[in-house]
């Protein structure tokens, strides 16, 4: 028998999940627009933003929820619509619905920009409206969804093939401007790992609170070295004197990737 499986916030990770397990769970989507949640077993179109209920729709409990939220735009206002003023709705659709483990698709921006070797005892130190939206998104989530078992993923950086294509276009098209990299080392993760990682907590669950979800962390420069080893890495990049490695110990013992 499928579980059933409710989607806040399906889009490209929620295709991704889709894809992979068809004869797994039976997912009910929520999204925006109708072409985002096309893929989903059960499709309601809705808006967060909107004074509308969906109680008759959702059904009084499910095995598991995911939530991915989105700025509405990407200044203060649009933050503070999409992850805070989007999780307290979420909170007051979902005050009737109960789940067996729930988990909230967050960021690893609520550690803020610092030297640091970061897991998941690291506090969360926001130094940007961006990470204080979030961790506040956050702890809405932990102390609002009726679920046994709740779980924060702070992702690193999404990419779709090659966590180095971005060095690789900003080289190709470069104007004489340099970029300015926020840190020395790049900490990004596939989509569809993480889709992988969805998957895995429907099926298996988790005890823990929060997982830091992150490919092991490579140097800006060493992956332009090996990209271009004729060319200056210099030439092309300014970097902040800023360390950020992530200790993915935890991620790897979880079996959630696997």
């Amino acid at each position: 028998m499928k579980r059933e499986i409710l989607y806040i916030g399906y889009g490209d990770l929620g295709k991704r999940l889709s894809n992979i397990s068809s004869d797994k769970l039976n997912i009910t989507a929520i999204g925006r627009n109708k072409e985002s949640i096309n893929h989903a077993n059960t499709q309601i179109q809705f808006d967060l933003n909107s004074n509308l209920s969906l109680k008759k729709e959702l059904l009084s409990h499910y095995h598991a929820l995911i939530i991915t939220l989105v700025p509405q735009s990407f200044d203060l206002k649009g933050y503070e619509k999409g992850y805070i003023e989007g999780m307290k709705k979420i909170n007051q659709l979902l005050e009737s619905v109960s789940f067996n483990t729930a988990l909230l698709i967050s960021s690893t921006r609520v550690y803020g920009s610092r030297n640091n070797f970061i897991n998941e005892t690291t506090v969360a130190l926001p130094d940007d409206f961006r990470g204080e939206c979030l961790l506040k998104s956050e702890k809405l989530f932990t102390k609002n969804i009726l679920s046994k078992q709740k779980l924060i993923a702070r992702t690193s950086g999404l990419y779709n093939k090659s966590p180095t294509s971005n060095i690789s276009k900003w080289v190709n098209h470069f104007d004489g401007q340099k970029i300015i990299l926020p840190n020395k080392t790049m900490n990004r993760i596939c989509r569809d790992r993480v889709a992988k990682f969805m998957f895995n907590f429907c099926m298996l669950g988790s005890e823990l609170k929060i997982l830091n979800l992150s490919e092991p962390s490579i140097s800006y420069q060493d992956a332009f070295s090996k990209m271009f080893p004729n060319k200056s890495f210099s030439k092309y990049f300014e970097v902040n004197d800023i360390e950020k490695i992530f200790d993915l110990t935890t991620l790897n013992d979880s079996n959630l990737l696997e």
